[in-house]
């Protein structure tokens, strides 16, 4: 139970923004920019939420233009062979077919040896110089005429073939490896 002999204050009116500003800026003008810096902040807050809002969009348009230019500049990958020739290193394009000495030919730039073994997997030597295992590409500087010998050898056995240098030729061999 309240106390009766109490004294009744009545409750204060809602303070006035306004009037407590006038208040203070006659007591000191530096309380006075301390309030009305912060009154004029809360009375904007829809502003305020939009202006967050715009950056957030900027920053995020920006970003999507980054990718969308960083995938633009990703390499590509190279096209697909139209055919691919089973048991060949290289396909002969446009290839002539066989010569008059049993040689497959192609037009090429300078001379080259494609040459495969029966069975594939023989270290092959051209004029002396190991090339590597069958199939084997070789580029070689000679002059048209000259003559190449190429030899293959592996523990199915062993096969020698001669071929004269062309110009502007590529020339496939085919070995068959015998004991």
């Amino acid at each position: 139970m309240p106390d009766p002999h109490a004294e009744f204050i009545p409750p204060s009116p809602p303070e006035d923004p306004a009037r407590r500003l006038a208040e203070a800026s006659a007591r000191s003008p530096e309380v006075a920019a301390l309030l009305s810096a912060g009154a004029g902040r809360e009375r904007h807050p829809r502003r305020r939420a939009l202006a967050i809002g715009a950056a957030a969009l900027a920053v995020a348009l920006v970003g999507a233009g980054a990718l969308a230019l960083r995938a633009q500049r990703a390499p590509k990958a190279p096209p697909a062979p139209d055919r691919i020739w089973a048991g060949t290193l290289l396909s002969p394009v446009g290839a002539s077919g066989a010569s008059g000495d049993g040689d497959r030919t192609a037009p090429f730039s300078g001379f080259a040896l494609q040459v495969e073994t029966e069975p594939a997997g023989a270290v092959v030597e051209v004029d002396g110089v190991v090339r590597g295992e069958s199939p084997v590409f070789a580029g070689l500087d000679c002059a048209p005429g000259a003559r190449v010998v190429v030899r293959a050898r592996s523990s199915a056995g062993a096969s020698e073939r001669t071929t004269t240098c062309r110009k502007d030729t590529l020339v496939g061999l085919t070995l068959r490896l015998r004991r």
